[in-house]
């Protein structure tokens, strides 16, 4: 893309490149970080509406679990990898 391309584009999209702005420092939840102490074979239960969560934290984390649905309101779940 032609830089005034490029600058008609952030125009347009109101927005403004910036450079030299540090990443903020990864930050892991409680639950990533209980997770990563786990060994393989342990599991938890936990509240169900917070498995989709968990999931997806442990996916960015690169821990691999898995869960059976226990009850009504509640999943086990275990550390896999």
């Amino acid at each position: 893309m032609k830089a005034t391309q490029m600058e008609k584009a952030l125009m347009e999209a109101n927005l403004k490149v910036e450079s030299g702005i540090p990443l903020p420092k990864k930050r892991s939840s409680g639950i990533t970080m209980a997770m990563r102490m786990m060994k393989i074979g342990d599991s938890f239960i936990m509240d169900s509406e917070k498995s989709g969560s968990l999931a997806s934290s442990a996916k960015c984390a690169e821990i691999k679990v898995t869960m059976l649905k226990i009850s009504k309101s509640k999943h086990r779940v275990w550390r896999i990898k």
